[in-house]
């Protein structure tokens, strides 16, 4: 007890606690120091690391420098023949050597020389990085990728029997999707390669198809993975794969330990890719968590995971806002499914007031979202809903900043300016938009065509279709624009479709007619109802705009609707257009109590579930009876 005594005394007379708690302060300091410096400059996370075992390092140099160089000055109040370095000018013991060599000086000469041989390995360690030079050079330094070139991610290979693969890679797409530097490839990109190959446009994209279209496109890379059971978790690797080679050039495993685990597991395994691949650490962790900007569950993600693939691959969007709304259900807040839910009701047929709500869940959750999303639903909502043009384009033109080859953004301008009547600068974002992606872009080029025409740029518009039929094959209305273009230039003799109406422009109304009977009896021998009625409403709308007596027009179409009802059941798609059709027309003729018939009939067969675009479709057609 007396020994322990003594120590805590000369602990105390030694002032090792002033020494330590100053020492405490200086590690606190060096630490926020190494944090800021990590941040400004994209330091590597060891930096911080290693800055604190320097720390803890020279801890003990320091307090054994306070106890001798403590001790020396105790001893000098009583012997003043001691030297300022606590020794006599004869001492050269051990301990006076000691004496000698733990001084302050000393101590802090060393503490100086290791964090300056810390920021020199870091700075090595960062040109290497950047040249590309050693184990420590990135992809993009080495040459192998280049910034903002297009990565095929391929479907994982799920061995869970849970169908997390597909969430995985969407997740993982996602998150890479923050990147202003790693690009992965859009699936309607693929599905359009894929079908170019002969393949199904919804085929599964497993590693080896995966390099095949990337081989196709000249794409350099393709990351591929593996989800596997482990317990009551998972183990999520993934691999960054030579496209040409097969030879990997990045590999990453993370755990998760149930399924709340997965989406932060794919954060991290997403931030190895994207700091392998060469992006600034600084880009890296300025993005939120994954699980902030999409959904913290896995069953949502799931669900929306498996309404993107029904929605941008199968096109079917009706099944995919079904999906959507599953997602939503899970996960009230999930702010990308509203998004992706509002283009599928609008690209479903479904009337604006559905999909403009969906739009507006989605901005009331805007926090969820990524920055880049975030601009992509502002910018469409001011595009459709609200109609303002100059908010529009100022979000995308802010997403650019950062995505300066965001096809879809660059789209949008084109679509802002073009609206504007402003038709050569929506040329150039039309254009952009292609050659950013030149595989999915479909609405681009017929977009660019429709500003090409006022341009009067015949030649341009017949090349820009050309270059459609040969990257997008599979893109069904080339032919329709081909006409338009003829049209457009007064070639009515080259036009291949739209017969009827060239016939009218022409002023050849008998000729009108045969076509649009001859549509109408092709319609009825292939058992299609929706083209019959509405080969049968142009007939009937042509006489009554050129002097037919009404009631043989109304007597043309009775017989048409005897055929094939207008009902929901046989029309299908074209249930509103039929009726809004019809009730313009007995209004146009006059016969205004068979279209009060007709809508009080239609009101009885709603559907309540749509009742906002009932409600739209309703008053447009009581207004045609007024």
């Amino acid at each position: 007890m007396s020994g322990l005594k003594r120590l805590v005394h000369e602990i105390h007379r030694r002032s090792l606690w002033q020494v330590l708690g100053i020492y405490v302060a200086g590690v606190w300091l060096i630490l926020q120091v190494a944090e800021v410096l990590s941040s400004l400059f994209g330091l590597p996370d060891w930096f911080a690391r290693f800055a604190l075992l320097l720390c803890l390092i020279g801890l003990p140099l320091v307090l054994a420098t306070a106890f001798v160089q403590g001790g020396i000055a105790a001893r000098r109040e009583h012997d003043p023949t001691l030297l300022p370095g606590g020794a006599r000018a004869r001492d050269v013991s051990g301990a006076g050597r000691l004496r000698s060599t733990l001084t302050w000086r000393n101590a802090l000469r060393t503490g100086v020389a290791a964090f300056a041989l810390l920021g020199v390995i870091t700075t090595v360690y960062m040109a290497m990085r950047v040249l590309g030079i050693g184990p420590a050079g990135s992809l993009m330094g080495k040459g192998i990728i280049q910034a903002r070139e297009r990565i095929v991610l391929a479907d994982f290979e799920d061995n869970t029997g849970e169908e997390i693969g597909p969430a995985v890679v969407q997740a993982l797409r996602m998150d890479l999707s923050q990147s202003p530097v790693v690009r992965v490839a859009e699936p309607t990109s693929l599905a359009n390669v894929l079908q170019r190959m002969g393949r199904k446009k919804d085929a599964e994209l497993d590693l080896q198809l995966a390099r095949e279209v990337a081989l196709r496109e000249g794409y350099p890379a393709v990351i591929w993975g593996e989800v596997n059971p482990a317990g009551n978790g998972y183990i999520i690797s993934v691999q960054l794969l030579d496209a040409e080679s097969s030879d990997l050039l990045a590999g990453y495993r993370e755990t998760a330990t149930n399924a709340d685990g997965v989406i932060p597991a794919i954060n991290r395994l997403s931030n190895k890719l994207r700091d392998r691949i060469g992006e600034s650490l600084t880009t890296i962790r300025s993005n939120p968590p994954l699980a902030q900007v999409t959904t913290s569950s896995l069953s949502a993600l799931k669900k929306y995971s498996q309404a993107l693939r029904v929605h941008r691959v199968v096109g079917d969007f009706g099944r995919a806002a079904e999906l959507y709304v599953e997602a939503v259900a899970i996960d009230t807040a999930f702010a990308s499914a509203y998004s992706a839910l509002a283009i599928a009701l609008a690209s479903s047929g479904q009337c604006r007031s559905v999909s403009v709500e969906a739009y507006r869940q989605s901005l009331r959750h805007q926090d969820r979202l990524t920055d880049r999303e975030r601009y992509h639903v502002i910018g469409r909502y001011h595009t459709w809903v609200t109609r303002d043009a100059e908010r529009a384009i100022d979000a995308f033109t802010t997403l650019l900043e950062n995505y300066p080859d965001d096809a879809l953004a660059l789209m949008y301008l084109g679509l802002n300016y073009h609206g504007m009547r402003d038709f050569e600068r929506a040329e150039e974002f039309y254009r952009r938009a292609i050659e950013s992606d030149s595989t999915s872009a479909g609405q681009a080029y017929t977009n660019l065509v429709e500003v090409q025409v006022p341009l009067a740029k015949w030649e341009e518009a017949e090349g820009t279709l050309d270059r459609l039929a040969e990257t997008i094959p599979t893109y069904r209305i080339v032919q329709n624009f081909r006409d338009y273009l003829l049209a457009a230039q007064h070639d009515y003799e080259a036009v291949q479709g739209f017969e009827s109406e060239i016939a009218v422009i022409r002023g050849r109304l008998d000729e009108a007619r045969r076509s649009l009977d001859g549509a109408a009896d092709s319609a009825a021998t292939q058992n299609r109802a929706w083209a019959y009625v509405s080969a049968t409403l142009k007939r009937a709308f042509l006489d009554l705009q050129f002097g037919a007596q009404p009631g043989r027009v109304i007597e043309g179409v009775t017989e048409a609707l005897e055929r094939y009802p207008v009902d929901g059941s046989v029309i299908g798609t074209g249930f509103f257009s039929a009726v809004g059709g019809l009730v313009e027309l007995y209004a146009m003729a006059g016969a205004s109590d068979r279209a009060h018939d007709l809508l009080t009939e239609f009101e009885e067969t709603l559907d309540p579930d749509l009742e906002p675009c009932n409600r739209n479709a309703l008053t447009k057609a009581r207004g045609l009876i007024a």
